[in-house]
């Protein structure tokens, strides 16, 4: 098998009011999450809030193909977007997000799950 030669991101997957977002660094990494969403019919967006300043920034600085998933922090999750995926518009996708409510609590278990499901996919996928 190949190895896996970039960094999978998958920080902040349970947000309580998630979106289903997809970092844009690596085009191979991008395709393997969308076509993984695609086919259970859960539409993406590409990721912008946490651009720079996540935990795969440093890696991507060095050259590193980073990819990943994020379910949303404190952005505000818009009409559409609720459309699109439920939960509240005008909230913010993680109310808690770095406060001391953030605890397991704090989880949406099918935003969890999916990209739980998604990750193993990617790792799989881009393993062989």
């Amino acid at each position: 098998r190949a190895r896996i030669s970039g960094y999978l991101n998958f920080d902040m997957i349970g947000s309580p009011n998630p979106g289903y977002f997809v970092y844009d660094d690596d085009p191979t990494i991008e395709k393997t999450l969308k076509d993984y969403f695609a086919g259970i019919g859960v539409p993406t967006e590409i990721e912008t809030e946490g651009d720079g300043r996540s935990d795969h920034a440093p890696f991507k600085s060095a050259g590193v193909p980073v990819g990943g998933l994020f379910t949303g922090a404190s952005r505000t999750k818009t009409a559409a977007q609720a459309t699109k995926w439920g939960g509240t518009s005008g909230q913010a996708f993680d109310r808690c997000y770095h406060s001391s409510c953030d605890t397991t609590s704090n989880i949406n278990d099918t935003a969890l799950d999916r990209n739980s499901d998604a990750l193993a996919y990617a790792v799989w996928e881009l393993s062989k």
